[in-house]
């Protein structure tokens, strides 16, 4: 049965940044002044409107306009137009990063109208693309839920605890005390590096292999109706860990973490002449997301069924003329 494509929403992950922190803060003044010179150079906008840690960065730049280009290139290959009959909505968190990404990413997807597009900065007490700050009570819960015992993460801290005290000997921020440890700012220090090819400090060498991320699937209705969301990697993990999805249809629930730039994608179709029955197909950087074994439970009384890309015949896409 033929199907209509009523609407399209992208989750996506800012693209390349610099490091949240210089890792010689509290080292030498010669290391420390020479890493900011080493990102300085990197950036995508001059240091003298901002800062240099947490930006985007011209990789990152390119990153989100090969996705843009790629979303492109897809729904053009359906039959959408992306012309006057586009209505798109952008949103993005507070971040310059996702406010650039997001910009970024149109100037392909869009190029015609997307200095045009109005961009929705969502502040921190209503954020929901990131929910830390608009949650408190959320937040609050998580961190008592870190205070109780969690027999699973104790044995992995344990197990992982030669590694942590290596890390806080070799790395200069945390070696002197002037940033806390947390594995999110060590793990920040070796993918910033390893994105830009820039050699690892001594001894802290580590082999990680990054799955590539890509794109999509899509056909429209007489408006085509796109709305995209600029955020973080927690953004794509909680909205991937809610649906109960799995990157690995065999197994239960296993989510990679996102790469810079990586993009949900969610397909809203309708059956032709039936409004009343719906589907949904959910893509990772154009992979299939396995649904949930319980997936009539989510939604149960509107969608129909969750489709993967292999379900869904390009032929059986309608666009109305």
């Amino acid at each position: 049965m033929a199907r209509t494509l009523r609407l399209v929403q992208v989750l996506h992950r800012h693209g390349d940044r610099s490091p949240l922190h210089n890792v010689f803060r509290g080292g030498t003044s010669t290391q420390f002044q020479a890493e900011d010179a080493l990102w300085t150079t990197k950036l995508q906008e001059p240091v003298t409107t901002r800062g240099i840690y947490g930006e985007l960065t011209t990789v990152g730049v390119a990153q989100m306009q090969a996705r843009g280009l790629k979303l492109r290139d897809r729904y053009l290959a359906l039959g959408w137009t992306l012309d006057d009959k586009v209505d798109i909505h952008v949103r993005s968190t507070h971040y310059v990063r996702t406010q650039r990404s997001v910009q970024a990413l149109l100037s392909r997807f869009v190029p015609h109208v997307h200095d045009q597009l109005p961009l929705e900065i969502l502040p921190p007490s209503v954020d929901y693309i990131n929910g830390a700050h608009s949650l408190p009570r959320l937040h609050t819960h998580l961190l008592i839920l870190r205070m109780k015992p969690h027999a699973a993460l104790a044995a992995r801290e344990a197990h992982m605890a030669p590694v942590q005290t290596e890390l806080r000997r070799l790395l200069p921020m945390f070696a002197s005390s002037a940033e806390s440890f947390s594995w999110m700012k060590a793990a920040d220090y070796f993918v910033c590096r390893q994105a830009h090819n820039i050699p690892l400090l001594p001894h802290t060498e580590m082999q990680r292999v990054m799955p590539s991320r890509d794109v999509p699937n899509a056909t429209d209705l007489s408006v085509e109706r796109v709305v995209v969301y600029s955020g973080h990697d927690v953004s794509l993990l909680a909205l991937l860990n809610a649906l109960h999805s799995s990157t690995q249809p065999t197994t239960k629930t296993v989510v990679d973490w996102p790469d810079y730039g990586a993009a949900v994608t969610i397909e809203l179709y309708d059956e032709q002449g039936n409004s009343d029955q719906w589907m949904v197909q959910v893509t990772l950087d154009g992979s299939p997301v396995a649904p949930p074994v319980d997936a009539q439970r989510f939604c149960h009384d509107l969608l129909q069924t969750v489709l993967l890309p292999n379900d869904l015949d390009e032929n059986d896409v309608v666009v109305p003329k």
